[in-house]
């Protein structure tokens, strides 16, 4: 078992719930639906200035978040706010009903809790306040428990960036009062409850995904596809974090420590740790594929924000995390303008096997590429890419498709031209076609 095997090598791992889709915890319920599409991820930028090496930063900026890619993503539920105290505190008092919780009691005493923890009470006054000091291992096995699972690091740049590719949440222009940031040099605020910084949450409402803590996601932290940067600590087992956090980024003089913390919030800046060591200043959320259970789908959401406008806050411990009505960033508005639209994404997809969805593709592709339209095609298209070397198979494939293409364009355009033509002279070739008609039965009747 993978928990007995974490077990000897003293290091933990994500448990195995038998539950589907979590408990129905209404704590659970509070999610935001990011609908399926296409997104800026990355970035081509460049720290042309220097200011990383000026400012003895070990990590140069930028350079292993590039390049930039417009990937696609399915659509997926995540967390309207980070895991609070309160919602983590019910996953330790169920995990006695794990079935190999015992294990872990027989080989180290306890499940830890986190820090400042006394067994599952956590410190006096901040049930609402972000859960800190747990481990990557604790939060994977916290949202596991939930029914959800860690965000990848494209989701969680999906959600914070949205379709356009913004610089922080809320925008393209840093502000420090949007979010629970450090303001100075020697700062020490103090961890603030979730949702208390509103004015920094996303249009579709996703609150605090840059400011109060860094967050886990569920990616090692190694370069993109692409990335040529060479770094230490690619590929030494750390997890990346996203979305900086509270604590004060260093001794910086002067109004570089603006411009250092400036790059440090926006929401493609990627960060690092160790996943078994916790910290005051990390925490999590979580997304899911699928609505938690009790998650009412609706085809207007009254509670999501209006454009540039941000939402309102719960009282504590007063509903915080117990609406039941999806927000999207399809569809915010209320009233007329959040009637039904017949394009927008559904909430729910069909729980469609994805053995059975390939297969059916998998037909259909190769229906197409049988067709009697393609198979007058295919004869030439295998003597072309037929070649033993990959590069000019695939020169010559994309020429074969860019003849391909513009033969059709031709053709199309000669028709529209050809078109054209008839149209502007419909009734002299209408006048000009009876006559020839009329002849040509003349002639039939003369024999």
């Amino acid at each position: 078992m993978l928990v007995l095997w974490a077990l000897v090598m003293c290091s933990p791992a994500p448990l195995s719930w038998a539950h589907d889709n979590g408990p129905d915890n209404p704590l659970e319920r509070d999610m935001v639906f990011i609908p399926a599409g296409q997104f800026v991820f990355g970035t081509n930028q460049t720290d042309s200035a220097g200011l990383a090496a000026s400012m003895g930063i070990p990590k140069p900026l930028y350079q292993d978040s590039q390049p930039e890619q417009k990937p696609f993503l399915k659509g997926f539920y995540i967390d309207r706010h980070e895991v609070t105290h309160r919602r983590y505190r019910k996953f330790l008092e169920d995990l006695p009903t794990h079935p190999e919780y015992q294990i872990l009691i027989e080989k180290l005493g306890y499940y830890a809790p986190p820090q400042g923890w006394q067994d599952t009470r956590f410190p006096e006054g901040r049930a609402d306040h972000p859960v800190v000091w747990v481990t990557w291992f604790d939060a994977a096995n916290f949202c596991q428990w939930a029914g959800k699972r860690l965000p990848t690091e494209k989701e969680w740049e999906r959600a914070a960036r949205g379709t356009t590719g913004r610089a922080y949440p809320w925008g393209n222009t840093f502000e420090t009062g949007r979010a629970n940031l450090p303001n100075k040099r020697g700062s020490k605020l103090a961890l603030a409850p979730v949702g208390s910084f509103p004015k920094g949450a996303t249009p579709a409402g996703v609150n605090d995904l840059v400011g109060n803590v860094w967050e886990w996601v569920d990616g090692d932290y190694t370069p993109y596809p692409g990335n040529r940067f060479q770094f230490a600590d690619f590929g030494q087992g750390f997890k990346v974090i996203r979305g900086a956090s509270v604590s004060d980024i260093g001794h910086f003089p002067g109004d570089f420590y603006a411009r250092v913390l400036k790059e440090f919030a926006k929401t493609g800046y990627r960060q690092y740790a160790d996943p078994d060591q916790g910290a005051s200043d990390v925490g999590f959320r979580c997304v899911s594929a699928s609505a938690p259970k009790g998650f009412q789908a609706a085809s207007t959401f009254p509670n999501a924000p209006a454009q540039n406008n941000a939402p309102a806050r719960s009282a504590p411990g007063d509903g915080l995390f117990g609406s039941s009505t999806p927000t999207t960033e399809a569809g915010l508005g209320t009233g007329a303008d959040s009637a039904f639209n017949p394009f927008e994404p559904e909430a729910k997809l069909p729980q469609s096997g994805i053995l059975v969805l390939t297969l059916l593709s998998l037909l259909a592709g190769l229906f197409s590429f049988l067709s009697p339209c393609t198979l007058p095609i295919l004869p030439a298209y295998f003597a072309i890419t037929a070649q033993t070397s990959r590069t000019r198979m695939t020169l010559n494939s994309f020429a074969f498709f860019c003849g391909l293409a513009t033969l059709f364009v031709v053709m199309g355009a000669s028709a529209s031209l050809l078109g054209t033509i008839l149209r502007d002279y419909l009734d002299s070739l209408t006048y000009w076609g009876g006559v020839l008609i009329f002849l040509f039965g003349a002639m039939t009747l003369a024999g």
